[in-house]
C-alpha cells in the first residue's frame, strides 16, 4: 500500500532447482569503498540511493552465514545473514521503499545494471572476496 516500504529478511532460505540458499545482504558502509567492491565481486541484485549508491548487493549462498560486521580494505561492511542465535537477522529495505533518517528522506533505487533476482555464490567465495 501507498506510505509503506518493502524489505528482505536476511538468513532466510530459498529453492532453486531443488537446492536450498540463503539470502545475504552485503552493505557497504564507506561510498568510497563501493568500485573497488564492484569491480572485485561478481554482479548481483544491487541498490541504493542518492546519498549512498550501489550499497547493498544481495546474494543467494549455498552455506548459511551469520552475520558479520567488519572493517576491511572496503571500509565498513556489514554482511547480513543469520543472527547470531541462528535465526533470520537482518530486514534489509529494499526498492522502491523510501529511507529516512530524521528528517532526510530518499527513494531507493535498483541499479541500471543490476541482476533481476540475486547470483548463486558459494559462501566461502563471498566472504573471502570481503576479507581479501
Amino acid at each position: 500500500p501507498y506510505g509503506c516500504n518493502l524489505g528482505v529478511l536476511t538468513g532466510t532460505t530459498v529453492v532453486r532447482s531443488g537446492k536450498t540458499y540463503w539470502v545475504v545482504d552485503v552493505d557497504i558502509d564507506d561510498v568510497s569503498a563501493v568500485p573497488v567492491f564492484a569491480a572485485t565481486m561478481p554482479r548481483t541484485m544491487m541498490w541504493g540511493r542518492t546519498g549512498k549508491p550501489r550499497s547493498h548487493y544481495l546474494y543467494f549462498v549455498d552455506k548459511p552465514i551469520t552475520t558479520i560486521t567488519g572493517c576491511d580494505m572496503f571500509g565498513v561492511v556489514e554482511i547480513f545473514g543469520l543472527s547470531k542465535k541462528g535465526t533470520p537477522g537482518h530486514q534489509s529495505v529494499v526498492p522502491p521503499s523510501i529511507w529516512h533518517k530524521g528528517e532526510q528522506f530518499e527513494l531507493l533505487n535498483y541499479e541500471a545494471d543490476s541482476l533481476e533476482e540475486p547470483l548463486i555464490i558459494r559462501a566461502a567465495e563471498l566472504v573471502e572476496g570481503i576479507n581479501g
